[in-house]
């Protein structure tokens, strides 16, 4: 329950359209990184849900999921077999497109065990050989996650996993930018080099001083965020 965004319960409060909306988080510590796929901390996972959106979201007054990056999905009859679809609108804050190869690309990198994912295990118990992948004896082609089309994607599950729908929003499964970390793969995370899907965006960061995130016009539902920047203070 502490995943539940504090973001998306501020997307109810009326304000007004005029107004410039700062909202300000004392987050009890300096974060030691922006990666959602490295976050160890509640304060640290604060930060990443509203620079980072997964296929599912949760529901900010129940806690329930409901859609994100993915649409909408659906349970093959075999019980194991996942679809989701991706919408047509999900693109990165630098204006590039999210697909299916994006989210299976992002998962088999927090399960390469040279990343050092602290939360892998979620996707090791759920995810067809993605266990064996992780501790390294099997292949990234085993895992049970593939891109069936730009917008479809297919997850295959260990054994039947009806929770899988409350696990999808967890900072393990995030979906990261590639084509950033690889131009810059030590710095990926500063303002002038962040990308993200979420809310908001990486403006600035002043370790031991203040992280600001702004408003981010390319995230799909955009035009419900009613703050337009979040101030996190490590106190």
């Amino acid at each position: 329950m502490r995943r539940l965004c504090i973001i998306a319960a501020l997307a109810g409060l009326a304000l007004p359209a005029f107004a410039q909306v700062t909202f300000t988080v004392g987050n009890s510590g300096e974060p030691e990184t922006l990666d959602p796929q490295l976050v160890s901390s509640p304060a640290e996972e604060r930060i990443a849900i509203a620079l980072f959106e997964n296929l599912l979201t949760y529901e900010a007054k129940t806690g329930d999921p409901q859609p994100g990056l993915a649409q909408s999905w659906q349970q093959g009859s075999d019980g194991l077999t996942w679809t989701f679809t991706l919408r047509d609108d999900a693109v990165w804050s630098d204006g590039t497109r999210i697909t299916a190869q994006t989210v299976v690309d992002s998962w088999l990198r927090a399960l390469n065990p040279e990343t050092g994912a602290p939360y892998a295990f979620l996707l090791t118990d759920l995810i067809r050989g993605a266990a064996d992948y992780n501790a390294g004896k099997g292949a990234a082609t085993d895992v049970g996650v593939k891109a069936l089309d730009d917008h479809a994607l297919q997850v295959i599950t260990v054994s039947p996993a009806p929770f899988i729908l409350n696990l999808l929003p967890q900072v393990a499964f995030s979906v990261v930018p590639l084509h950033v970390i690889r131009a810059h793969p030590g710095d990926w995370t500063l303002p002038q080099n962040f990308t993200g899907n979420g809310p908001f965006s990486l403006k600035e960061w002043k370790p031991q001083g203040r992280i600001v995130l702004q408003k981010n016009p390319r995230y799909w539902d955009a035009k419900d965020v009613k703050v337009d920047q979040l101030v996190f203070l490590p106190v």
